[in-house]
C-alpha cells in the first residue's frame, strides 16, 4: 500500500460488495473525474485496523467511510 496525497477516500468495510459500489460511485462522480488513474489513486480501501490507522497518520484531512464493526473500538473511542 503506497502513501497517498490530497482529497484521499478510505472505505473501510467488510463488504466487498460496499468496497466496491462505493468507489464505483466515487469514481464515476464528476468532482473526482478527473481520470481514471488519479479517482483510484485518491481512493483506497484497507484491509485491516493497522492499515487504516498508519493512511490516517500520514493523511489525516482523509475522509473515511468506517464499518465500524470491524474495529476493536467502541462508538466512543472513534
Amino acid at each position: 500500500m503506497t502513501a497517498l496525497h490530497q482529497n484521499i477516500i478510505l472505505i473501510f468495510d467488510k463488504q466487498e460488495i460496499t468496497r466496491a459500489g462505493l468507489k464505483y460511485i466515487l469514481q464515476n462522480t464528476e468532482s473526482m473525474n478527473t481520470s481514471t488513474e488519479a479517482a483510484n489513486q485518491n481512493i483506497c480501501c484497507p484491509d485491516n485496523e493497522t492499515q487504516l490507522v498508519s493512511l490516517l497518520m500520514q493523511n489525516p484531512q482523509a475522509i473515511v467511510y468506517l464499518d465500524y464493526t470491524m474495529m476493536n473500538s467502541t462508538p466512543e473511542q472513534l
